[in-house]
């Protein structure tokens, strides 16, 4: 029965002009809640956010990549949807330190944003960031989801091997994004190496990484969390492999309940693995 409702809204929504969604997303406001001693505006139809509304706890993945932040270190959080996993690892730099979070949709941006300056006490240790990473900068294609998981949002238009984005496409829009890749952006910016790394960009994950070879490999020490996506169509141990190729140590990780489970550290049965931790030996 609730399939077939999904699939009622989902026909529904694709026939509405994009104000009046938003202006439907808006009434699915709820205001700020607190959790894990952070501050958050959430909304009821974001599946995610509902799922926290109804006291869900946060990801376990989300947990473990904030207990690896030390005091003091750069954190890049790429992907960062509506900031939670920005403020918890911002929470750990004890005051010091600093978080960049890149978010290429401007609707979740904004969003973003408005969570950070809702946290007073961790505000001015995260800098948002517009835009998506790859591995060249410039401006490309962004397919922005509309409506359910917001983070579902894409550069990979083109990806569609097990019809996910086709479903999806009643609920999305392609815009323009600016892009960066990281290795030029941190030239600029005068960073100097990258401390903890979060990855969670919708297949684009072998783009990002290859657009941030060179500031990884001048940090000794990063630890990268990769959210990867076999189900559109980019297997997790090319991921495995890419990483194991700049002489990273890679595991895959599996969730049930709030305990982490090693899957493997060989790429052989890495292929569907949903999340992959990359280090180097000095930690």
């Amino acid at each position: 029965m609730g399939s077939i409702k999904g699939r009622f809204q989902r026909r529904i929504l694709s026939a509405l002009p994009t104000p009046l969604i938003r202006y439907l997303w808006q009434r699915g406001e709820c205001g700020i809640r607190e959790r894990d001693g952070i501050r958050l505006h959430l909304n009821r139809y974001e599946f995610r956010q509902g799922g926290i509304l109804a006291g869900h706890p946060l990801p376990s993945a989300w947990k473990l990549i904030a207990e690896s932040v030390r005091r003091g270190e750069t954190v890049v959080d790429i992907g960062a949807n509506i900031g939670i996993v920005s403020l918890l690892c911002a929470a750990k730099l004890e005051g010091t330190g600093r978080v960049f979070s890149f978010e290429p949709d401007p609707f979740v941006f904004q969003r973003l944003c408005r969570n950070v300056a809702i946290n007073e006490n961790l505000r001015d240790m995260i800098e948002p960031v517009r835009a998506a990473v790859s591995d060249k900068s410039g401006s490309s294609t962004f397919a922005s989801v509309m409506w359910g998981n917001l983070g579902a949002g894409t550069l990979e238009i083109n990806l569609d091997r097990r019809g996910r984005l086709e479903r999806l496409r009643r609920k999305m829009r392609l815009i323009e994004v600016d892009i960066v890749k990281m290795d030029d952006w941190c030239e600029t910016r005068g960073i100097g190496r990258l401390d903890v790394v979060k990855m969670d960009v919708e297949a684009h994950e072998l783009k990002a990484l290859n657009g941030m070879a060179g500031i990884l490999a001048r940090s000794p020490g990063v630890r990268i969390f990769v959210d990867c996506h076999p189900g559109l169509g980019v297997p997790t141990d090319r991921v495995f492999d890419l990483l194991r190729g700049w002489g990273m140590k890679v595991e895959g990780w599996d969730f049930e309940g709030d305990d982490r489970q090693v899957v493997v550290r060989s790429s052989a049965r890495m292929a569907n693995v949903g999340v992959l931790f990359a280090y180097k030996d000095v930690l």
